[in-house]
C-alpha cells in the first residue's frame, strides 16, 4: 500500500464515519457488530456506485443492498400488495422463491417471490411464466414493490 492508497483509505473512512455518525449513531449505544455491519454495508454501496458510474440505482430500503439499476426500470405502474411497484428488466442481490402460480390483475402466472440477499425481506415477484400470449413480455422480468425501496444517487 503506497502513500497515495492509504490517502484514499483516510478519506474514505472519514466519509464513513461521517455518514455513520449522520445517521444519529452513538459510540456508547450502538453495538459493535452492529456498527461494523452498518459500516461495511455503506462502503458496499459506496463502492457499488462506484461500479455502477454514478448511475442511480436502487436499494433495499430495510438494509441498503443494492438491488436495481435506474436503467433496467421498464415502468412505474404495477400495483403491489403495499401499492405502487416497478418492473425491471434486471435485478441483483436477490434470492428467488419457490415458483407457483398465482391469479393476478392481468390474468394467471408462474410466478416467484424475491427476496433481499443481505435481509430477507420480501421484495416482490417474479415473473416465470405467463399463460396468456398477450402477457408474454413479463416472462423473466421483476416487480419490485415501491415501499420496499429507495432510490440512491
Amino acid at each position: 500500500m503506497g502513500f497515495g492508497d492509504l490517502f484514499e483509505f483516510e478519506a474514505l473512512w472519514s466519509k464513513v464515519l461521517a455518514h455513520h455518525f449522520s445517521l444519529g449513531c452513538k459510540t456508547q449505544e450502538t453495538p459493535w457488530k452492529q456498527r461494523i455491519a452498518s459500516v461495511l454495508r455503506w462502503c458496499l454501496s459506496v463502492s457499488e456506485m462506484a461500479q455502477f458510474g454514478g448511475n442511480p440505482f436502487f436499494s433495499c430500503r430495510n438494509c441498503q443492498n443494492p438491488l436495481a439499476l435506474r436503467d433496467d426500470l421498464i415502468s412505474k405502474k404495477f400495483v403491489t400488495k403495499s401499492g405502487a411497484g416497478y418492473m425491471f428488466s434486471h435485478a441483483m442481490n436477490i434470492i428467488v422463491g419457490q415458483k407457483e402460480d398465482r391469479k393476478l390483475i392481468t390474468g394467471v402466472f408462474s410466478i416467484a417471490d424475491i427476496f433481499c440477499s443481505n435481509c430477507g425481506e420480501v421484495l416482490g415477484w417474479k415473473y416465470v411464466r405467463a399463460y396468456d400470449i398477450s402477457q408474454k413480455y413479463k416472462e423473466g422480468k421483476v416487480i419490485i414493490e415501491r415501499a420496499k425501496i429507495a432510490k440512491e444517487y
